[in-house]
């Protein structure tokens, strides 16, 4: 099983992909997200959790599809939690 750490650490290394691609420093992809630089190093981290509401404001922010931020192994890991019944409501 994939843990939730590793979850963090996957999507954190897909958004600093991305957000360097775009020529964003993170001051520059939290202005645009409406969120806290801190908070956009941490979940560059892996030391964060993101939100739904922050996932969709980075996907607006960066001009990129969800897809693109959130990985199949992500997806795989986000169906598996939901089958057993722990994913969150």
């Amino acid at each position: 099983m994939v843990s939730q750490r590793t979850l963090n650490q996957r999507l954190g290394h897909n958004l600093r992909k991305l957000r360097m691609q775009k020529g964003f420093m993170q001051i520059d992809l939290a202005v645009a997200a409406d969120t806290d630089r801190s908070y956009i190093s941490r979940v560059e981290t892996g030391q964060a959790r993101a939100t739904f509401r922050l996932l969709y404001r980075l996907v607006k922010a960066l001009e990129v599809t969800s897809a693109d931020l959130i990985d199949d192994y992500a997806i795989s890991f986000a169906k598996e939690e939901f089958l057993k019944g722990g994913g969150e409501s």
